[in-house]
């Protein structure tokens, strides 16, 4: 990892998120699409269809949402962009 990588998110703001999804990853994910939806002219409509799909399909294991946030974390992907 670059030590010019400017992440997305403060690495404590993400590692506040990490705790939160482990330890109630439904309704963190819940906020977390609120978030995402913030701001949109559709936004109560989208909000809807994203919490049922959520809510309508199996969670993900805890070692998949660890994985998935350490890739976040660690993955710089900026060589690849021009490609």
């Amino acid at each position: 990892m670059a030590k010019d990588w400017d992440r997305g998110m403060a690495p404590a703001d993400l590692e506040d998120f990490g705790a939160a999804l482990m330890a109630d990853p439904q309704a963190t994910l819940l906020r977390f699409l609120s978030l995402q939806t913030r701001g949109m002219a559709n936004q109560k409509t989208l909000l809807q269809q994203l919490r049922q799909t959520l809510l309508a399909t199996p969670g993900a294991s805890s070692e998949a949402l660890s994985s998935g946030l350490a890739m976040l974390r660690d993955t710089d992907l900026r060589a690849d962009l021009p490609t």
